[in-house]
């Protein structure tokens, strides 16, 4: 008999793996549900709508509390003990949890990705929608075929859990491995995906450098894919005694998907942290003179920076000179366009292109944000008056 897990601290048949089992479902799944709630917590902090990136991850959450309560119901029934204390019908409750937990598993770690490339796709503007389409169809192209191949694994599916029926399966091992690998490189692609975009803007490099890894603090959920990846190397199917065997893959796949929610959430919870540091859920942004802007949207209405950053709101977008990455509705950075114009701005006052126009509200001001130039070379033909 191998073992992937370490050595138990009780030696014999009566050693368990539930404990380290509990330890992580229940501890990553309230970070989970803390990091959603903290985020729908955050939109409402800045007044800002609930877009897609926000229900995808409620959805994931959701997801994720199936997961946790089919292992929980599991760990109950026995799931991490050595299959020679367990009820001899065990094997079919085996393979009927680990069955609706793979499914479960594949589905929360697809919609967290949909949730990322969503958040993407509001943040950055139109140039990165592209790779987002590309690579938001290998995320589902790989979710469909996962699913298909887990439900399909066996035939007929029920022998699957029923043994005592003649079906022919899959090697689970393989399956598994051919999985996690395309699951670690679209997690090495998502981290990635934003930098080159963030290393464009008009900002100090120890600005960009502070944006990037905000945005790849994500990385810890790719290094639990790695180690879980590992643990499916070393791990035995073909021993009776896999309930034991596969505690530690189990107790891996949980954190991944929860850990996974939490990185989805943590950009978007900087209004809570400004809150806690400033008193104030609103860092403003900063014109090119150093001038401090307030920021200006009525209740229940999204602001320019809530509207598909590819369609132009107004003015247009080749009239844009300036756009200020600050942290905005977007929880940790949201773009938002500061219309510098040639002529007039919106309330009809003569400018010239170099000025930035001031967007204030009554009720707050700005104090700090990073400043994003984008030159744009404007050409205009004066009319002749009178």
């Amino acid at each position: 008999m191998s073992s992937i897990s370490p050595v138990p601290t009780v030696v014999g048949k009566y050693a368990s793996e539930a404990p380290q089992c509990y330890a992580a479902a229940i501890t990553t799944y309230v970070m989970a549900a803390v990091a959603v709630a903290l985020r729908l917590w955050a939109r409402r902090l800045m007044k800002a709508e609930i877009w897609v990136d926000d229900w995808t991850a409620v959805v994931a959450l959701l997801l994720a509390t199936g997961f946790f309560t089919v292992v929980i119901v599991w760990l109950h029934q026995g799931f991490g003990h050595h299959f020679e204390i367990l009820p001899k019908d065990y094997l079919t409750t085996f393979g009927k949890n680990f069955f609706t937990g793979e499914i479960l598993y594949f589905l929360t770690i697809g919609v967290v990705k949909c949730s990322i490339l969503a958040f993407y796709w509001r943040l950055f503007r139109a140039s990165i929608r592209v790779p987002c389409c590309i690579l938001g169809a290998v995320t589902i192209c790989w979710e469909i075929a996962v699913l298909l191949i887990t439900v399909l694994q066996c035939t007929p599916i029920s022998g699957f859990w029923n043994k005592g029926i003649h079906a022919k399966c899959l090697n689970t091992k393989y399956f598994f491995l051919g999985n996690s690998v395309p699951n670690i490189v679209t997690d090495l692609a998502l981290l990635l995906l934003p930098v080159p975009y963030i290393w464009r803007l008009h900002a100090t490099t120890s600005q960009k450098i502070v944006l990037a890894g905000t945005f790849m603090l994500g990385g810890f959920v790719t290094v639990i894919s790695i180690v879980r990846l590992t643990i499916i190397v070393k791990l035995d199917t073909i021993s009776l005694d896999v309930d034991y065997n596969s505690a530690s893959l189990v107790s891996w796949s949980l954190a991944e998907s929860n850990m996974a929610i939490v990185a989805a959430c943590l950009p978007s919870l900087r209004p809570i942290l400004s809150l806690i540091i400033s008193g104030e859920p609103d860092p403003p942004v900063r014109g090119s003179r150093g001038k401090a802007y307030g920021r200006s949207w009525t209740r229940g209405q999204p602001s320019a920076i809530f509207q598909p950053l590819g369609q132009p709101t107004s003015p247009s977008d080749s009239q844009r000179n300036f756009m200020s990455l600050s942290d905005a509705a977007y929880g940790f950075s949201g773009i938002q366009q500061l219309h510098g114009i040639a002529g007039t701005d919106s309330r009809g006052r003569k400018i010239n292109d170099q000025e930035d126009i001031e967007m204030q509200t009554a009720s707050r001001r700005a104090r700090d944000g990073i400043e994003v130039r984008t030159d744009v070379t404007v050409q205009s033909t004066k009319s002749n008056e009178g």
